[in-house]
């Protein structure tokens, strides 16, 4: 019995578990269907998966994309998609089968009677390299269901064909462009396409440097007056020695005698980093194909117009690649181009790009894109300056700011925030917001180091005035992370906790239970509002930590905060900055800051005869289990002042603005 027969008998078995999940999942109120029992009409759906094609690999730990198409004509349902592997030997009892995949269910509400889903499945955390099944389960709204699968080894190279679809009508007489992508983190050792049907080919790449991922661009002459299907596979090998596959793909290769009158259908494609030095280029993909009668693709270029808005100034470049033959099938081409009619002398300086892409056919039919999507096919027209442009259409417009220095690309990506030089051991430190470190950047050798992790979402950062350690603010909670810099690691035990700052608008208000005091506490749910999470931070001439907080959907007001350290002290102490704050005028009212919390209710000052009163607690900066307050009621002259008063008399730094309420945009940012 062959490995593949086993496979798919131990399928079965772990299919049959599967279907009674998706079960639980499809019974939602909707449809109540049994997957696997029999329906009124009896004929289960049809599914095919298109991609990956088998045989196929991934490098341990890589998610996978699957395509799967179902057809059905009373409905698909839902499809369930997962990856499995089978170990042990069944004949002794030893056999399991292992996730390897996480499974999606993709549901249709109503059902569909034809239809195409793409999931990408995650890898789960096992590491181990052998081969593995990733099915696609069909049901149709009666509850017959169906099955395709495709083996993939795990632990082989990711080989990926990016101009061949399967099917596809290739011309005789005209070079067939082929593209190739291969990763893989063993690094790629080699990399084959094999051409094999009414004519053959071969053609081999080899690394003297194993890179971990590669694109192959190159091509083959397919012999004139020949029809009929070829079959092309692109093989790749890891630095383990092993291999991985696209294909085989089926191309039908034809002759056609007539005229081609028909333009390209191309599409266009830029890419570059929103800040950019004199000497970093800006990529433009031009993607298209010429019909299938046509004579194949024999020029393909870009024109960009840079426009300077700051000078009022436009200049126009081009660049083009020819084929000879012309290409038939899918061609993609990527330029690069530096920025040009930039003012060198006046940086940073703000760039208009408009980029358009055009393709011409052997028979002199010309195509332009502007932008990227689905193919289009717009008139050519000849610029002033005799480049090709879009007929009636100017190049989609994207800004880029030209600025001096050099780019270097982070290893491994992320979110870059904030910057700042450590001068005594020649580093660069930089917070990486989307990978929750600071990345460090050897200024002598132009490399990275090994990163150091602080808290999340980190966004400023300073050097102490002693130069050795280093404050992140970490925006994604409420803290600051404290590094040595000699260590190039996080003191955690040293971690600064920003705690809530807390504001209140006092009232003394003459309602239905009589006079009393209300109170209203900042920040809200509600907008206008602000919140504690820190953003930028330096440190003052005294080795006060100053520091801004981010907005939030809810907090969509940045303040300004100090973090002290008073003499003695247990903990910091940490101040909103309110006093250059606009307050509105309004009697009766009392605006509070710098107050642990404020006690409101009625005071009994007589025998039976209740006040409305107020206690203000807080506690002496620095030492938080040193509560202290101070209380008053209406009975006295300016009760609120005289609580505040006797407050800071016991060492509080508590704020009052009498006879108004907080306008709290106004001491935002």
């Amino acid at each position: 019995m062959s490995q593949g027969i086993r496979d798919r008998r131990r399928l079965l078995r772990y299919v049959s578990g599967m279907v009674a999940l998706a079960a639980l999942w499809s019974c939602d109120g909707q449809n109540a269907f049994s997957p696997g029992g029999i329906g009124t009409d009896g004929l289960a759906p049809d599914v095919e998966i298109q991609t990956p094609r088998q045989p196929a690999a991934r490098p341990v730990g890589d998610s996978v994309l699957i395509t799967a198409r179902t057809w059905d004509d009373t409905g698909v349902d839902s499809v369930l998609l997962a990856g499995v592997s089978f170990r042990g030997d069944e004949n002794l009892g030893t056999d399991t089968t292992v996730l390897r995949y996480l499974s999606k269910m993709v549901r249709f509400p109503g059902g569909v009677q034809d239809t195409t889903v793409s999931r990408h499945l995650v890898a789960t955390p096992d590491t181990t390299r052998e081969s593995s099944v990733l099915f696609a389960i069909a049901y149709d709204s009666n509850g017959n269901l169906s099955a395709d699968t495709v083996s993939l080894t795990i632990g082989g190279p990711r080989v990926t064909f990016l101009t061949l679809e399967d099917n596809q009508q290739i011309q005789a007489g005209l070079s067939l462009n082929l593209q190739v992508e291969a990763a893989d983190p063993e690094g790629i050792l080699d990399l084959a396409i094999t051409i094999e049907g009414v004519f053959d080919a071969e053609i081999e790449v080899p690394f003297g440097t194993p890179p971990l991922e590669v694109v192959v661009d190159t091509s083959v002459v397919i012999p004139p007056n020949i029809t009929g299907e070829i079959q092309v596979t692109a093989t790749a090998r890891n630095g383990l020695a092993v291999s991985g596959q696209d294909g085989p793909v089926t191309l039908e290769i034809v002759d056609f005698e007539i005229g081609d009158e028909t333009p390209p259908a191309l599409s266009v494609a830029t890419n570059s980093t929103p800040r950019l030095e004199l000497d970093d280029p800006l990529s433009v993909v031009v993607t298209g194909s010429d019909n299938i009668q046509g004579s194949g693709i024999a020029r393909v270029g870009y024109t960009v117009r840079a426009i300077s808005p700051k000078r009022g100034v436009a200049l126009v470049q081009t660049g083009e690649q020819s084929f000879n033959p012309a290409r038939t099938g899918n061609v993609s081409v990527e330029f690069d181009f530096i920025p040009f009619n930039v003012d060198e002398l006046s940086l940073p300086d703000t760039m208009t790009f408009e980029v358009t892409g055009w393709a011409v056919d052997a028979d002199g039919n010309c195509a332009a894109a502007v932008e990227d999507g689905d193919p289009v096919s717009f008139p050519c027209v000849a610029l002033s300056g005799g480049q090709i442009g879009a007929d009636g259409r100017s190049g989609a417009p994207f800004d880029r700011v030209v600025v001096s220095g050099r780019t270097v690309e982070l290893p491994t990506g992320g979110l870059i925030m904030d910057a700042a030089v450590d001068t005594l051991r020649r580093n660069l430190l930089l917070t990486n917001m989307g990978r929750n470190r600071v990345e460090v950047f050897r200024l002598d050798t132009e490399t990275f180091g090994a990163a150091i992790g602080v808290g999340s979402e980190p966004w400023g950062l300073t050097m102490d005035r002693s130069g050795n350690q280093l404050l992140v603010a970490n925006s994604g909670g409420t803290n600051v992370s404290i590094v040595d810099l000699e260590q190039e690691r996080e003191l955690e035990q040293q971690r600064f906790f920003a705690p809530d700052a807390i504001i209140y608008d006092l009232e003394l208000k003459d309602g239905d239970s009589g006079i009393q005091f209300l109170l209203y506490p900042f920040p809200t749910p509600e907008s206008p509002s602000f919140s504690d999470r820190p953003q930028y931070i330096a440190v003052d001439s005294f080795g006060n930590y100053v520091y801004s907080t981010r907005t939030t959907f809810v907090g969509d007001i940045g303040t300004a905060r100090k973090a002290y350290f008073p003499e003695g002290a247990d903990r910091s102490e940490v101040k909103l900055f309110v006093e250059h704050g606009q307050n509105e005028l309004a009697e009766d009212f009392w605006a509070f800051a710098h107050v642990d919390s404020i006690g409101v209710g009625f005071e009994e000052v007589f025998p039976g005869v209740f006040y409305a009163g107020l206690t203000l607690f807080d506690h002496v900066p620095g030492f938080p289990d040193s509560t202290i307050s101070a209380t008053a009621n209406i009975t006295e002259v300016d009760p609120v002042e005289n609580a505040w008063a006797r407050l800071v008399g016991k060492g509080s730094d508590a704020y009052v603005d009498a006879g108004a309420r907080w306008n709290i945009p106004s001491f935002g940012f």
